[in-house]
């Protein structure tokens, strides 16, 4: 099995740091490397020392061999030693203030302004409550273990420390990621009350529950045995795992397919829908900040593409590591961005072009899109305490005309609308 880990210090490290130890008081390469070691300095091929270390001993030496080779050839070499895990934490505690901040506003919106909590917000509540420990994982777990240092920098006995964390927050990740998908959807039934969209939306939140399952499963089981994941590394300890490539892959393809669909869903709902200017607005804003996150997620494919084939995953993971925790938290921050906009309706409802005298709101709304609300197919309706729309229905057919906001108003029922919103 030595051989199979000689080749998997690069598969298997890929997702994790590191292991030469720059303490190590060997001044000699291994017996192994040696003739690898002086073939790299007679040929002074320093820039890409690594590299030539690993395809000279991958055959004959332990991993710990190879990266104590590597090591003693970065000295010789006197190759900068790099360090990028500060820039890592910095970003990790910059970015869960900023999404504890918007989680907060979000709670306070339904404190002051809304009826009530909903399962969309305890949705979030657990997905930020997911994120905080994946953060001290971050900041105190993986950064003073290994990430984003070179693999051949990093003592030995942190190997161990990193994988452990590294495996805690695989699933957490996994987890977040989901459930902030499962947020929007769930927020997509309380404001979108037609039968057939909401029928696509129960589909998505069905795909999307099924896709958390078995994702969390698979790396939570990837090793066999599990203590694998951060014991195999160094070759002495029996077990397998599943390929890393395929897994990070699958996720990511599957999370793309998702971030697409649920962007769709909701634009052939809006664009029926006319809108003051400012409500145009904020509308383009939470799609620009959701299709960023999307973006993010198109823009760690193209790390993951190192995966297989890095001899310094604690280095090249860093991109990874680092644009997921931003994956993350921004999704976060876009799921609570209505109840933020509803927050400054109700505290600045001149600057945000919006009345808090309900009556008035919905002679305007009916006026302004041609509704007659003596009209018995045309309704003022306001979805679960949330958001106001004009709808026409025919039978069990509802169309959305305009959302606006409510607050503490109970929904109007007219024939179908109440049965399609207590749905």
């Amino acid at each position: 099995m030595l051989s199979f880990y000689q080749v998997a210090v690069i598969l298997l490290l890929a997702v994790s740091p590191s292991i030469c130890s720059p303490n190590s008081t060997a001044t000699s390469a291994p017996e192994c490397a040696e003739l690898c070691l002086a073939s790299l300095l007679s040929n002074s091929s320093c820039s890409t020392f690594a590299a030539e270390i690993f395809k000279c001993g991958k055959d004959t030496c332990t991993p710990k061999e190879l990266l104590q080779t590597i090591n003693l050839a970065s000295v010789k070499c006197d190759a900068a030693v790099r360090n990028q895990g500060e820039a890592y934490s910095t970003m990790s505690i910059a970015f869960i203030s900023i999404t504890s901040i918007f989680v907060g506003l979000r709670f306070l919106e339904r404190l002051l302004f809304g009826s009530g909590f909903y399962v969309d917000d305890y949705m979030i509540l657990f997905s930020f409550l997911v994120g905080i420990p994946s953060t001290v994982i971050n900041i105190h777990g993986l950064t003073p273990n290994g990430l984003g240092r070179d693999v051949w920098m990093v003592p030995f006995d942190q190997i161990t420390r990193f994988l452990k964390f590294l495996y805690i927050n695989e699933v957490l990740y996994f987890t977040e990621v989901f459930t902030v998908k499962l947020c929007i959807l769930i927020f997509y039934l309380r404001i979108f009350p037609g039968t057939a969209i909401r029928r696509l939306i129960w589909g998505t939140i069905f795909a999307t529950v099924i896709s958390l399952i078995v994702f969390d499963l698979v790396t939570i089981f990837q090793c066999r045995p599990i203590r694998h994941y951060w014991e195999g590394w160094d070759g002495l300890h029996q077990g397998e795992c599943i390929s890393v490539n395929f897994l990070t892959w699958a996720n990511a393809a599957v999370s793309i397919l998702l971030d697409f669909w649920m962007l769709a869903l909701p634009l052939s709902q809006v664009i029926h829908l006319r809108l003051h200017w400012k409500k145009k607005a904020w509308v383009f804003l939470m799609f620009g900040v959701g299709s960023f996150v999307t973006a993010v997620s198109v823009l760690r494919l193209r790390f993951l593409v190192k995966f297989g084939n890095t001899v310094n995953p604690t280095w090249d993971v860093y991109d990874t590591a680092y644009w997921s925790a931003v994956e993350l938290n921004v999704a976060v921050c876009c799921a609570c961005m209505p109840n933020i906009r509803l927050l400054l309706v109700n505290l600045f409802p001149k600057h945000m072009g919006s009345s808090t005298r309900s009556g008035d709101r919905d002679s305007r709304t009916g006026a302004k899109n041609g509704l007659d609300l003596r009209d018995p197919t045309h309704t003022i309706i306001r979805s679960r305490g949330f958001d106001l729309g004009c709808c026409r229905h025919n039978g069990s057919q509802l169309s959305t005309v305009e959302l606006v906001e409510t607050g503490r108003i109970d929904a109007i029922s007219k024939h179908s609308v109440s049965s399609d919103l207590n749905r």
